[in-house]
């Protein structure tokens, strides 16, 4: 198996870059896309560089046919 990096680009409703970082790809399910992050992902703002580093693991989730997503 191999490990699928993506990079999480979140951006406004005007189209501008928001949060942005790096995390793998842990599969898919009936639930969405699952997605995970190690201690020590950095978390990026917009245009800034590094605002802040992870602490903990962290697992997103992007549903099928829905506009929110989570994260635990």
């Amino acid at each position: 198996m191999t490990v699928a990096e993506v990079l999480v680009s979140v951006r406004k409703f005007d189209g501008r870059l928001h949060w942005h970082h790096p995390m793998v790809r842990l599969g898919e399910d009936e639930h969405g896309v699952w997605l995970g992050a190690q201690v020590g992902t950095v978390y990026s703002k917009g245009e800034v560089g590094p605002v802040y580093t992870t602490v903990e693991p962290r697992v997103m989730l992007f549903p099928r046919d829905a506009w929110w997503t989570a994260l635990f």
